[in-house]
């Protein structure tokens, strides 16, 4: 079994490379369980000590070596009250709902809808919003009520940036752009 696991794991991110030198786009494969995305060749990846309560997850820690620039946090999350919507399956109404619900989980960090992103099929909200470590942008989908989301901070060499470079979105659309789903995204 244990073979087996490490020949679909290689032959994924194999199939992982081949998409990103296809697409003209090189760089550090990231695999997962759920998902693929290529990020920046200078990148670190910390998946390592990561928290699992089975409704959430800690999925990793990505950042450029020299310690500035974007910062992501990915996670997922579980919401029953959302277990039957995949935001890629169902009309804008449901995705305007979910959007407005996630925004309001925001109030406290004064998150505002920036837009909904269309990353290959896979729609992402995206919010930016403000906590006391500083600014950030929040990218989320949802398959059967599990988010998959990023937490994307701009890393100085103070810590996190109070505001948000311009071109910041356009770097984590470009992110975004790279993901693909591997399988359904069930705990």
């Amino acid at each position: 079994m244990k073979r087996l696991m490490c020949l679909l794991l290689a032959l994924l991110l194999g199939m992982g490379s081949l998409s990103a030198a296809a697409e003209g786009k090189s760089g550090n494969i990231f695999a997962c369980d759920y998902y693929v995305m290529t990020l920046p060749e200078d990148w670190i990846f910390d998946t390592e000590d990561l928290t699992d309560l089975g409704d959430y997850r800690e999925l990793g820690y990505f950042y450029p070596d020299d310690d500035e620039g974007i910062f992501l946090m990915a996670d997922m999350q579980f919401y029953e009250d959302w277990e039957e919507i995949s935001l890629w399956e169902v009309e804008e109404l449901g995705v305007t709902l979910y959007a407005q619900a996630t925004v309001d989980d925001f109030e406290d960090e004064y998150g505002v809808l920036k837009e909904i992103y269309l990353a290959g099929d896979v729609p992402f909200l995206i919010i930016q919003a403000k906590s006391e470590d500083g600014a950030f942008y929040y990218a989320d989908t949802l398959d059967q009520g599990r988010s998959l989301c990023f937490y994307a901070y701009w890393m100085t060499e103070d810590g996190y940036a109070d505001t948000l470079p311009d071109t910041m979105l356009d770097q984590l659309k470009s992110i975004l752009d790279t993901f693909r789903l591997t399988s359904r995204m069930g705990f």
